[in-house]
């Protein structure tokens, strides 16, 4: 009698835990209809990718051809999934973008919002979360390991305010894994939107070639 109650609690514990790391590795619970499933990744055919890991490793070039004054994040986008699920990722991110790139002070103006333009050469900036997931502290704390990776995937496109031409376009990509990265700057799960906004500054920095 003793070992069915024992097999038994053990049983309906291993479901909790189990049910507990559902609810938890993706972010809030998904609702019906939802696009898809935020361990499905898609991909943007014809687009490169390019993994940033830490300010010292981000690409130096090849930069664009002008020089600008000014660099507006015109707009920063995501489906309706990732506004359920992570609020507040989008605005933690532009956030820590803009933050890193008035950092250098190399650019006149950097600001967002649409429709606005600034005396001079203007870089104009639109982003979109293309793949997310976010593994909550519960699941990494009960699950370690098989709750597998936060990520994002943003895809950058910078536009020619003068032209309207699209001078540049890449989707940027981040990860972070339940064994952690060497000289990776995420390293919790949680604030990987700011610290990918970071990263993202930086390689704009980097790419985008200051008139000044």
């Amino acid at each position: 009698m003793r070992q069915y109650q024992k097999a038994l609690v053990n049983s309906l514990s291993l479901i909790c835990i189990l049910s507990l790391l559902t609810a938890c590795a993706g972010g809030s619970s998904r609702q019906p209809g939802d696009e898809q499933s935020t361990t499905t990744r898609k991909e943007i055919p014809g687009v490169e990718k390019i993994k940033l890991s830490s300010i010292k490793t981000i690409p130096s070039g090849p930069t664009l051809t002008h020089k600008y004054d000014n660099i507006i994040i015109e707009k920063f986008t995501s489906s309706q999934q990732y506004q359920n699920d992570y609020p507040n990722a989008v605005a933690d991110c532009k956030k820590h973008i803009i933050e890193q790139i008035l950092s250098k002070n190399t650019f006149k103006k950097v600001t967002d919002g649409t429709n606005k333009t600034h005396p001079g050469k203007n870089a104009v900036v639109s982003l979109e979360i293309i793949n997310m997931r976010i593994v909550s502290g519960a699941a990494r704390i009960f699950g370690g390991f098989f709750t597998g990776n936060s990520y994002m995937d943003i895809q950058l496109e910078i536009r020619d305010s003068d032209t309207k031409e699209v001078v540049h376009r890449k989707v940027l990509f981040a990860s972070l894994s339940s064994s952690g990265e060497s000289n990776s700057i995420f390293l919790y799960d949680r604030d990987m939107p700011s610290d990918f906004g970071q990263l993202i500054g930086e390689y704009m920095v980097k790419i985008v070639p200051a008139n000044n």
